[in-house]
């Protein structure tokens, strides 16, 4: 198994009171694995209750009505002993069943058994969408009886982790980059390569997995699979017409990246009018959202503090939750590109989905302004809130200009100005401070913002309203 940072945040959990945990996040990230290391190495025992393919094991969860019988009939079908304190109970696929996850407040109130519940899709199953169901399921979901923890594809962190970095490097160039300290050349060539790899594998464990043996092609032989398991998902989760409306948006995420204007636009999956495009496709545009596979990043009308106050709600850039996937999507020619650092081929599109990428897996929420009236035009790629405004401009080549940047120098609503870009760590005789790509991943300490949790949880409904 990979080294994944939320094994931390678990073994916080274990240690202090608490409430069953809602580990959630997109498909094959990991979360059942991780889950099951964490039963195996921290319980003298544990258990796993798959709801998707155990009809067994999900009619236990679901006609059980006390922690006691739940506990006697895993015993049986398990032919486990499971002991207060020291078992450890984990949920599978949660999601299919509202009525299972309804149970969750019996342990909660119990106290007397640790439950970790699993799932990949708790904003838009079928139990929760009263909107494609002939009627909404009747069960509630047990607010104030969970924790939740979102999890993640690999972040670069942990990918060179996998690829035999050491921790000391990592650290050491961590703490280089947060001190404004230049690299050596050998340094900023490694990671730069590296970083450059991850970009194309991505941070789906099996793709690693599947890199460390078998190449780029391997990876990517296993990102198809992944790709066809995201189209079973949004078959499995929609209806009638929607499957297809959806599976339109997803397919064009990489097309309107790669247009100047990077916005997402409805008008651009059919070449239709931009009203009628909007009404068609909006819902399941945030079906991708809600299902993990979609990042979005929130047009400013002004930069000014909080950013939600500013944030545009119908003005929004997406991005792929795994830059690997969007490669995939993108082609064989334009990963090759990438690994060769082929100057030639546009990858804006992919390195703004990385360095969006690395930021959200850090936990920041993001923004972006653009203002194209007048004589004085301006375009910040990401503006994010961290001891004040910070705002972002990425760049593919090496020094090139940032006149947006510059335009901000006298608001005194921005603390720091940032260039991701190909070159060294320095800053300008303004303080516009300038990092290689790769340090995305390790300028920002990790920010504990909690999940917007608006069509998460609470009531069984339609989380869309």
């Amino acid at each position: 198994m990979f080294e994944r940072k939320i094994l931390s945040k678990l073994m916080a959990w274990k240690s202090r009171s608490h409430k069953p945990m809602v580990l959630k996040g997109q498909r094959q990230i990991g979360k059942t694995t991780i889950a099951e290391y964490f039963g195996r190495t921290e319980y003298n025992d544990y258990v796993i209750l798959d709801m998707f393919k155990d009809p067994v094991a999900k009619a236990i969860m679901e006609e059980g009505i006390t922690v006691d019988s739940i506990i006697d009939s895993i015993s049986v079908y398990k032919n486990i002993e499971l002991e207060p304190n020291t078992s450890l109970i984990i949920i599978d696929e949660i999601q299919e069943s509202t009525k299972a996850r309804s149970k969750l407040r019996l342990f909660s109130e119990d106290g007397r058994f640790d439950v970790i519940a699993t799932g990949s899709m708790l904003g838009v199953s079928d139990a929760r969408l009263g909107k494609y169901k002939s009627k909404e399921n009747p069960d509630l979901i047990p607010v104030g009886s969970e924790e939740h923890l979102l999890m993640h594809p690999m972040d670069f962190e942990e990918f060179l982790l996998a690829l035999g970095t050491r921790q000391k490097d990592i650290d050491r160039i961590r703490d280089k980059i947060r001190s404004g300290e230049r690299m050596t050349e050998t340094e900023l060539d490694v990671f730069s390569k590296r970083f450059a790899v991850y970009s194309v594998v991505g941070g789906m464990p099996a793709a690693v997995d599947a890199y460390l043996h078998d190449g780029v092609n391997g990876a990517h032989h296993i990102l198809d699979a992944i790709r066809a398991t995201c189209v079973d998902d949004i078959i499995h989760y929609n209806s009638g017409v929607d499957v297809k409306k959806t599976q339109e948006c997803f397919d064009s995420i990489p097309h309107q990246l790669s247009d100047t204007n990077k916005r997402f636009m409805y008008s651009r999956i059919n070449n239709g009018g931009s009203r009628s495009s909007a009404e068609k496709y909006m819902e399941n545009l945030l079906w991708i959202r809600y299902s993990g596979y979609g990042i979005f990043s929130r047009s400013l009308r002004a930069m000014r503090r909080p950013l939600k106050k500013y944030s545009e709600k119908d003005v929004f850039k997406v991005y792929l939750s795994d830059t690997g996937l969007l490669m995939n999507m993108m082609g064989p020619e334009s990963r090759t590109a990438m690994i060769m650092g082929d100057t030639s081929f546009d990858f804006g599109a992919v390195t703004e989905n990385m360095i969006a990428g690395c930021f959200f897996k850090n936990g920041y929420e993001l923004s972006y302004y653009r203002r194209t009236n007048g004589a004085d035009k301006i375009e910040i790629d990401l503006v994010i809130e961290s001891d004040g405004l910070i705002c972002i401009e990425v760049k593919t080549g090496a020094y090139r200009a940032y006149p947006s940047l510059s335009k901000t120098l006298d608001d005194a609503n921005i603390s720091r100005r940032i260039v991701f870009e190909k070159g060294n760590v320095r800053k300008d005789d303004d303080g516009i401070e300038h990092y290689p790509l790769f340090a995305a991943a390790f300028l920002f300490p990790e920010n504990e913002w909690k999940v917007d949790a608006k069509g998460l949880d609470g009531l069984v409904g339609d989380p869309f309203s």
